[in-house]
């Protein structure tokens, strides 16, 4: 397993390809969303036939929460949802909108791609080198090199699904 760190937010056109990209290529994708604006979202109900599983969890990619758990939807990936997530986020780094972020898109219980918005972290996840040139034409990559700690906030995705 490989981890490369996105050096910078992905906008415009370049985003519009990576979230296409990863909607092509992945099984799933999934969001955080803050229980309280969640049945308020228009974003929901166009997300709503998509929708594979939701649940409640006290750790998630980069995140462990002791008072309230995070609530994560998934969904299936379909490349039909491009038009609906460029409308709703113009960035990978964008600001909540209507109480979601944090896009992860996994390839059958492979994490592929995970964001955490607010602490302007992406990361890809691969399993070979040659693959990065895939996603090299839509941002910068660093390699990075998990540490012990960084396991710790890892999913299990396969206990998800």
């Amino acid at each position: 397993m490989l981890i490369y760190k996105l050096l910078n937010d992905i906008k415009g056109e370049k985003y519009r390809g990576f979230i296409s990209y990863c909607l092509e290529h992945s099984t799933y994708f999934s969001l955080t969303f803050h229980q309280a604006k969640e049945k308020k979202c228009t974003l929901t109900h166009e997300l709503n036939s998509y929708i594979y599983k939701k649940y409640e969890t006290y750790s998630w990619y980069c995140y462990k929460t002791y008072e309230k758990p995070l609530y994560i939807k998934l969904f299936y990936s379909n490349i039909a949802l491009t038009d609906t997530l460029v409308k709703y986020f113009e960035s990978i780094f964008h600001n909540k909108t209507d109480g979601i972020e944090d896009i992860c898109f996994f390839y059958d219980e492979s994490l592929m791609f995970c964001s955490v918005t607010h602490e302007y972290i992406g990361n890809l996840v691969l399993s070979g080198e040659n693959e990065l040139v895939y996603f090299q034409k839509f941002a910068k990559w660093d390699k990075y090199n998990f540490t012990p700690r960084d396991y710790e906030f890892y999913p299990d995705f396969k206990k998800f699904l």
